[in-house]
C-alpha cells in the first residue's frame, strides 16, 4: 500500500502528512490527519514557519490533490518537541452542516476562510446558527 492510500484509508494521527490542495499547488497545508470522511477531511494544522500546532482544519477531500507522510526533518523537529497531535474534537465529516453543527456545540472558536472566493477576508468568532446556506458567528 502506497503513502497516499494509507494514508486515507488508515488515518493515524501520528502521522505527519503533507497535503497538495487544488487551487494552492504553491501553498501545501501540513498537519496531521485525524479522521477522513467520505467528503470531508479533519486534521490538526501545523505552522510551517514556527512548526508548531495551529488549530484544527476542516478540507474537502476533493480539494486534495495528492497526500504523503512527512519524513523530514519537520516531522522529527515536530516529535521531538511534543508538537504531535492534539486530542480529536467530535466532528462528524458527512458533510458540511454537520460539521459545523458539531463545532458549534463544543462552543469553540472558529476561523472560516473562503480562499477561492474571498482570499484577503477570513471570519473568527463562535458559532451561533447554522443553516443550510449560510453559518452565523457572534
Amino acid at each position: 500500500m502506497d503513502d497516499q492510500t494509507r494514508v486515507w484509508e488508515e488515518p493515524d494521527s501520528n502521522t505527519l502528512a503533507v497535503f497538495e490542495r487544488a487551487d494552492f499547488a504553491d501553498h501545501d497545508t501540513l498537519g496531521f490527519l485525524l479522521k477522513a470522511g467520505r467528503d470531508l477531511v479533519l486534521l490538526t494544522n501545523l505552522d510551517k514557519n514556527l512548526l508548531m500546532p495551529d488549530g484544527y482544519l476542516i478540507l474537502r477531500r476533493e480539494d486534495v490533490l495528492q497526500v504523503e507522510a512527512d519524513q523530514t526533518f519537520i516531522a522529527k523537529h515536530v516529535r521531538a518537541n511534543g508538537f504531535g497531535p492534539k486530542p480529536q474534537p467530535f466532528v462528524g465529516l458527512m458533510n458540511w452542516q454537520q460539521a459545523l453543527s458539531d463545532i458549534k456545540e463544543s462552543g469553540a472558536l472558529v476561523v472560516i476562510e473562503r480562499e477561492i472566493e474571498e482570499p484577503d477576508i477570513c471570519l473568527i468568532g463562535r458559532i451561533l446558527e447554522v443553516r443550510e446556506e449560510e453559518v452565523i458567528l457572534d
